[in-house]
């Protein structure tokens, strides 16, 4: 029986290799804190905020898959306010993640303009939302009866509780709507049943 000998100077063989550079992409900077490029090796692209500053109510703006357009009013402060968490969550994204984000963007910013809209027509009008702490659980019920999907309305609250933190402010704490496309599993009759029998000594 033979005793296996290691090499224990092994790793001599790879003294002075050096670790390989991360890739460099090359983007263009900009000096606007609401327009930047993402740092995606194979498909950097431009995001630009200034429709949420600005607002949108040209209806030949443009818009995908023949959607109708919906207005929004622009939110300067608010904007500004949550693009440092845009930029820091978008860094390294591609394409169809940095459209995910503005759609996400769009759909909260028209659920704020209805929020207001109905305050106002109930004769109750609210202080205008430019204010991350300004956002309410009323913002978050009116988004889940409005039908906003689960991912639109994750990406907002993930943006709006990581501008807050950094504001020393509490997290919003909003539960995301269930996702309808999600199938739910009823256990059959008997099992039911079976559980209420178990149940029942304990209630």
């Amino acid at each position: 029986m033979s005793i296996r000998t290691y090499n224990k100077d092994h790793l001599k063989k790879h003294v002075g290799v050096t670790l390989a550079a991360p890739v460099r992409v090359d983007a263009p900077e900009s000096g606007d804190s609401l327009v930047f490029w993402t740092l995606h090796q194979k498909e950097p692209c431009e995001v630009n905020l200034h429709p949420f500053a600005e607002g949108q109510n040209d209806v030949n703006s443009p818009r995908r898959g023949g959607n109708i357009f919906r207005p929004f009013t622009g939110r300067q402060e608010l904007i500004r306010q949550l693009a440092p968490a845009i930029q820091e969550a978008l860094s390294y994204a591609a394409k169809g993640t940095v459209a995910t984000y503005m759609n996400a963007l769009r759909e909260w910013w028209r659920v704020l303009d209805a929020v207001e809209f109905a305050a106002a027509t109930a004769g109750q009008p609210m202080t205008r939302v430019e204010d991350v702490r300004l956002l309410t659980q009323v913002h978050s019920e009116f988004a889940h009866r409005s039908g906003l999907p689960r991912q639109r309305f994750g990406t907002f609250r993930a943006l709006v509780d990581t501008t807050r933190m950094a504001l020393g402010v509490r997290h919003t704490y909003w539960e995301s709507p269930e996702d309808p496309d999600q199938p739910k599993h009823i256990p059959p009759q008997e099992q039911r049943n079976a559980l209420r029998l178990e149940v029942a000594p304990f209630v």
